[in-house]
């Protein structure tokens, strides 16, 4: 635990200036002589949003634009129908997703509408969900064979799980 935090004060130091980094590893001497650890909360969560932020821009350069501006020439197509815009309005979501996966969070609604999800949920799958379920799920097993690309693949498995089902799911960024 204290190595941990330790390297990720290290992290967080070699971003800040040599100064301000020897007064927090002073005063880290301090707290694992007295075995007080909180104050280092704040700086491992910090650090997991910058990790979220890198991943997201490797995300986006490797793909996720590309991805996104399909998911949006969908949605527009499908709005050009009015039978369509229900499905445009999941297509956005998923846009949404595809452009900033890391750190956003998928939750079944608490007030959902009930039978109307189910019927939407089942016509998303035969036109055309499935196919991008499994497109999903090939790219993430594929990602997950290199240990790099496991946080990747846990990303295309979100997707994947908001591809099968989008109706009567939001999406819960930080």
């Amino acid at each position: 635990m204290v190595g941990y935090i330790l390297s990720a004060l290290l992290v967080w130091g070699l971003r800040a200036n040599v100064r301000s980094f020897l007064a927090i590893l002073s005063i880290a001497r301090l707290h694992v002589q007295k075995n007080d650890l909180r104050p280092y909360t704040y700086i491992v969560k910090h650090k997991n949003q910058n990790m979220r932020l890198i991943g997201n821009i490797i995300w986006l350069v490797f793909g996720g634009l590309f991805t996104t501006f399909e998911y949006l020439m969908a949605s527009v197509a499908l709005m050009i129908t009015i039978i369509g815009i229900p499905f445009a309005l999941q297509t956005l979501k998923l846009a949404m997703l595809e452009i900033w996966p890391f750190g956003a969070e998928i939750r079944t609604r608490e007030n959902q509408p009930g039978c109307l999800s189910t019927l939407m949920n089942i016509i998303w799958l035969f036109v055309g969900g499935i196919w991008i379920f499994l497109t999903h799920i090939f790219f993430g097993f594929l990602l997950a064979i290199t240990i790099i690309g496991i946080p990747f693949a846990k990303q295309h498995f979100k997707l994947a799980q908001l591809a099968l089902t989008p109706f009567g799911r939001e999406v819960i960024y930080p």
